[in-house]
């Protein structure tokens, strides 16, 4: 880990991570995963010193710190930020709130509801991007690539996933016992590092996976509700990526349903 001191301004709203002191000072890094390690230290030290009561803005609450909140948490614990990365730059990374799971059945599951409570809290109300930034105390940052060329000076190296990219095409799934009939509809999804969110519509939220072969697989994601609760949801997808063609086939609740995607230019 990078060791370095940190001031915090509170700039705005947000909390500015302001330049380090001139014996820790940031230097130029070489490649783009000292970068990324560096920007996840920055992230992580500065988050620290919140208190449990920043996250819902109650200024008037000193509360306990994340840090010790977090570190105690049980397994399958994640930490997603909310960052403004176009208002950061190599002095500085701009962050507005963060959510943090913990104690779910996989780090998945607890990553998939951290990120998704912090969307749904934070990134329209204050112009931020929520990220899974820590899982289990292990640095799971995905820092976008145009501010990796900000904070390096220079262009990364991509390594893009072999069926990373846009996909698009249509979910659709046949009669059941009282339903109205027959439910078609567009279904898109963008791959990265061979995972992608699956959300045709906001009844059914899952999350896909694909492994070295092309087999995909999709599966319900848990959201928490109130006060930790979840509803069970019938959602499950199993095909393979043939060409530039992904055939799956499952269920969405009492429907089964066959979903066709193919690539889609940027």
């Amino acid at each position: 880990m990078i060791r370095f001191a940190l001031a915090c301004i509170l700039l705005g709203g947000s909390l500015l991570l302001a330049s380090p002191l001139a014996a820790d000072h940031f230097g130029p890094v070489s490649t783009a995963d000292q970068a990324r390690a560096e920007i996840y230290d920055r992230i992580m030290t500065s988050t620290s010193f919140d208190t449990l009561s920043r996250r819902h803005k109650d200024w008037t609450k000193p509360g306990k710190r994340l840090s010790s909140t977090y570190s105690s948490a049980e397994e399958s614990k994640t930490l997603a930020v909310c960052i403004n990365w176009n208002a950061s730059n190599h002095d500085s990374i701009v962050y507005s709130s963060w959510w943090y799971s913990y104690d779910y059945r996989s780090k998945h599951e607890s990553k998939r509801n951290a990120v998704l409570k912090c969307k749904l809290t934070y990134e329209k109300k204050h112009g931020c991007t929520c990220e899974a930034v820590d899982q289990d105390d292990e640095n799971v940052l995905k820092v976008p690539d145009n501010f990796l060329v900000r904070y390096m000076g220079s262009e990364p190296s991509a390594r893009p996933g072999k069926f990373d990219g846009n996909w698009g095409g249509a979910m659709a799934c046949g009669t059941c016992s009282g339903c109205p009939g027959p439910l078609q509809k567009p279904v898109t999804i963008t791959v990265a590092n061979n995972e992608f969110d699956f959300a045709p519509d906001t009844s059914y939220l899952g999350v896909g996976n694909i492994d070295s072969q092309g087999n995909v697989e999709i599966r319900w994601t848990p959201v928490e509700t109130y006060m930790g609760t979840t509803q069970s949801r019938k959602l499950w997808f199993e095909g393979k990526i043939t060409g530039d063609e992904i055939e799956l086939h499952g269920e969405r609740g009492p429907r089964e349903c066959t979903v066709t995607l193919s690539r889609v230019n940027p």
